[in-house]
């Protein structure tokens, strides 16, 4: 990169003292500065402060009407500033009343007018921002609650623009809590919409939908999360919408999809699990079925849903045409089951619950330590002879009911279960975690929801991060799961009030966004 700058600058009245002869000084050294100030945003990409000048010398008087220029150029750097070099040349004289253009005398040899030397302030480096992978992408997101949320959530995240379009009362997740007790806001509401922009739009209304129809015509995904029957009804479906843009890619998530018998059928997480067997494996053998403690249908719906949307972007730069993404919370529940379906469908053996212990490895569970719990998988019979060399109990590895992963399997509540049992619970659960760590066996604290937030290893994915809500003020919420090396997610801006983005998108004047108000479009 060069270090100079050259300008060219024609002296006024107010650059010298009586029309010339004399340099009005305090004007002579702000043109060379500004010039100085030039070569810095060259040079180190942003202004910083002059700290001093270090000299200033004349050589050459000039006049009013002179055309004077001034060259920069850095010497060096010295303990944190960076000195800067300004002279100036007199490289033009023209006369009082020059009659033509020919009349200006250019100097072929511009004598040196002044030198002067600043000292700056080297600003900090400040890292250049990684470019987001999906910038570029406009997302119009139709949805509501969480899987649909959840998935314009992944988008936006890593730098696609989601307009997220409610209906004038809001999505229903904005009263869901916890609520703010100062603004009232939703919390949920408030991460699970981040980085997106918010409109208000009436979908009922003929004006509504013309509204929708043109964002369509410039974006590249609808998605949505209506019951199966609503979007032919609002005439926002996949059919209607194609024909307006080809290109489209519209991404549906439902409870059971957009066929089959149950496809018309409302659904929460709670009847997705449910249906999708995964209730019924949760939860120990002498106890009711019991729901996972988080919505994980929702969850991983919200996830197939993005991924979906970014095969169909892929297939659309090869065929130029979009297509639809259908995925149903019972589906993707049917997914996660692994082995319970191979052993039903291989071996006719219909899984039941049996708490925490899996049946594939053993052993592997949940056991008390003396201040909490601590979660243990031993998944080979290699690891297997190390964890018994641990615990005390190399015996273990020839006992003919444990010598191998199948018989422990088989028999690990015949005493394997109590020897552990009663090992763990003579340690407190950190030095349990460090005993197995040190050997590679897969061992960790149960962690509560702050010892989790708190924990550093999350804190080091920056897996918790700082976001500042226009009226909660700042938000500590999760930060984005997926860690791409040179195109990284971040969250970047909070979720929106109502409304608060439909100047900006719809791009309508104050009358025209008042007038549709009024007229209970917008």
């Amino acid at each position: 990169m060069s270090t100079e700058v050259t300008l060219r600058y024609r002296m006024s009245d107010r650059d010298v003292f009586y029309g010339g002869g004399v340099v009005n000084g305090a004007r002579s050294i702000t043109l060379m500065e500004d010039t100085a100030n030039r070569l810095m945003t060259k040079v180190y990409g942003n202004q910083s402060r002059c700290a001093k000048v270090r000299k200033v010398r004349l050589f050459v008087p000039c006049f009013a009407r002179d055309y004077m220029e001034y060259k920069a150029r850095l010497l060096g750097e010295e303990n944190g500033r960076a000195i800067i070099e300004v002279r100036s040349f007199k490289v033009a004289v023209i006369p009082e009343e020059p009659e033509f253009e020919s009349s200006i005398d250019v100097l072929e040899d511009p004598p040196l007018s002044t030198v002067c030397i600043f000292e700056y302030i080297i600003p900090e480096k400040k890292e250049k921002k990684k470019a987001k992978a999906l910038e570029g992408l406009k997302v119009l997101d139709l949805t509501h609650a969480y899987n649909g949320p959840f998935c314009t959530a992944l988008l936006a995240d890593n730098g696609a623009e989601v307009i997220k379009i409610e209906p004038l009362t809001g999505d229903q997740s904005r009263y869901w809590p916890p609520m703010d007790d100062n603004s009232g806001e939703s919390g949920f509401y408030a991460f699970i919409n981040r980085n997106k922009k918010g409109v208000t739009l009436n979908l009922k209304t003929e004006k509504g939908r013309e509204i929708f129809y043109d964002l369509v015509r410039e974006a590249d995904v609808v998605v949505e999360n209506f019951r199966v029957g609503v979007t032919k009804k609002l005439q926002v479906d996949y059919e209607t919408l194609k024909k307006i843009n080809p290109r489209i890619i519209y991404a549906s998530g439902s409870g059971f999809g957009q066929y089959g018998p149950f496809s018309n059928r409302p659904c929460y997480d709670i009847v997705a699990q449910a249906l999708g067997g995964m209730i019924n494996l949760t939860g120990y053998t002498d106890a009711p079925p019991v729901k996972c403690g988080v919505s994980v249908a929702d969850n991983v719906t919200g996830i197939y849903l993005c991924v979906g949307v970014l095969m169909a972007l892929y297939r659309r730069n090869v065929t130029g045409e979009g297509q639809q993404v259908d995925v149903a919370m019972a589906d993707t529940i049917f997914t996660l089951l692994e082995n319970a379906i191979i052993y039903t469908t291989l071996k006719g053996i219909i899984p039941q619950r049996q708490g925490n212990i899996d049946a594939t490895v053993s052993p592997f569970n949940v056991y008390e330590a003396k201040d909490g719990y601590i979660a243990l998988g031993v998944g080979t019979d290699k690891l297997f002879k190390v964890f018994c060399d641990v615990i005390g109990r190399p015996d273990l590895v020839t006992n003919e009911k444990f010598a191998t992963n199948d018989l422990r399997i088989k028999n690990y509540n015949d005493g394997l279960h109590e020897i552990i049992v009663d090992w763990v619970k003579q340690r407190g659960k950190a030095e349990v975690e460090s005993m197995f760590e040190e050997v590679g066996i897969p061992c960790g604290q149960i962690l509560d929801m702050k010892e989790a937030i708190e924990h550093p290893h999350f804190k080091a994915r920056e897996m918790m991060v700082h976001v500042e809500h226009p009226t909660i003020g700042d938000m500590y919420i999760q930060g984005c799961p997926i860690k791409l090396s040179e195109t990284p997610g971040s969250v970047d801006a909070p979720a929106p009030l109502l409304g608060q983005h439909n100047k900006e998108v719809y791009g309508f004047d104050d009358e025209t966004l008042k007038q549709l108000k009024e007229e209970g479009v917008i």
